[in-house]
């Protein structure tokens, strides 16, 4: 008797096992994992002709160098991208002396989806700064659609590195993960960075383990299956909310402001006053709506995401007022005709 249970629990066990590597064969030929992922990840759809995958694993995707696209269906639109890969004039590499360089960097708001090149808030804080103060001033537009903090500071770094600005505006609207681009392969980038899962699910079980989070990552039917299990209404979900705002979006961006405030000027821009928690309330911030008498005066396109044009214009003369108001209009012309003594 003994013996035929014996029997009879080890026929379970090596069935179990045979089916389990049966399929894990399976998921890991058929990519199961991955196409069932495909509908649960964020996509960037809007212009799409516009960008390309980047090599950067952090950016996802980037705008294309030297590309114009003209839009008939939304009234004659044009998107130029210069040769740096920003909705933006041709620049120079190499600052002149006695110039000024503000670069803006966001995420639709920023790059202007729904107005022509020189309608975007960028391009009219450039025209306002050096109308008032003399061409002292150059303002870039680094804007890409969708982007999050997280994929603003990863752009930052390379502006850092490559560009020498003297002052970052960081326009905050985006409160989510991070999106791919549509139509292109993912995958990869789940491959070099494996937390992007944790990212992207709502519900993971163990995800804090160090146990849990190396089964999940080195087996692929169990990975198949949690994620199917997000598809699920009554899966109880252990919400990543505080992974995607907290860890991927606003640490990396405190990390860099700690990182770079004290060389240069680091401003936050949000969109709306209530997308500033307690953390990024340290950092010197620009509110579009300060003022609420004034704001309850305003029409209701003042408050879209994508406004038109003369919303833009009037998003560039804040902006102008409180950096003067910051003192740091003074400072960078200051700051600027000193280097121009010295060279």
């Amino acid at each position: 008797m003994v013996k035929k249970t014996f029997f009879w629990i080890n026929l379970v066990v090596l069935s179990f096992c045979l089916l389990f590597i049966i399929g894990e064969i399976i998921v890991r030929v058929t990519r199961l994992d991955m196409s069932l992922l495909r509908p649960l990840l964020w996509y960037q759809g809007a212009h799409v002709e516009l960008y390309r995958v980047s090599a950067n694993i952090d950016l996802h995707y980037e705008l294309k160098p030297e590309l114009q696209v003209t839009y008939p269906d939304e009234g004659g639109r044009t998107f130029t991208i210069n040769e740096f890969g920003f909705r933006d004039k041709k620049r120079k590499k190499e600052k002149a002396k006695g110039v000024i360089r503000i670069v803006c960097l966001g995420g639709s708001n920023t790059i202007g989806a729904c107005v022509n090149d020189d309608e975007t808030y960028p391009a009219y804080l450039e025209m306002m700064l050096n109308e008032t103060y003399g061409k002292k001033f150059e303002v870039w537009n680094a804007g890409h659609d969708a982007y999050v903090l997280s994929q603003k500071v990863a752009l930052a770094k390379i502006v850092i590195d490559q560009y020498d600005p003297d002052l970052l505006i960081f326009q905050h609207i985006n409160q989510r993960e991070r999106a791919f681009l549509d139509g292109e392969e993912y995958a990869p980038f789940f491959q070099k960075d494996p937390k992007l899962y944790w990212e992207n699910l709502e519900f993971t079980p163990f995800f804090k383990s160090d146990l849990g989070q190396q089964i999940f990552f080195h087996f692929s039917l169990y990975r198949a299956t949690v994620i199917f299990l997000n598809y699920l209404i009554s899966t109880p979900y252990n919400d990543h909310y505080s992974y995607k705002e907290v860890y991927v979006n606003e640490s990396k961006f405190i990390e860099f402001y700690k990182q770079f405030s004290a060389k240069m000027p680091i401003v936050l821009m949000p969109v709306f006053a209530n997308q500033t928690s307690e953390a990024l309330r340290k950092v010197e911030t620009i509110f579009l709506f300060r003022n609420k008498v004034n704001s309850r005066k305003m029409s209701e396109e003042y408050y879209l995401v994508h406004p038109p044009a003369y919303v833009y214009k009037w998003y560039a003369e804040v902006i102008m007022a409180e950096l003067e108001k910051m003192g740091h209009i003074k400072k960078l012309i200051k700051r600027a005709n000193d280097i121009s003594e010295w060279s």
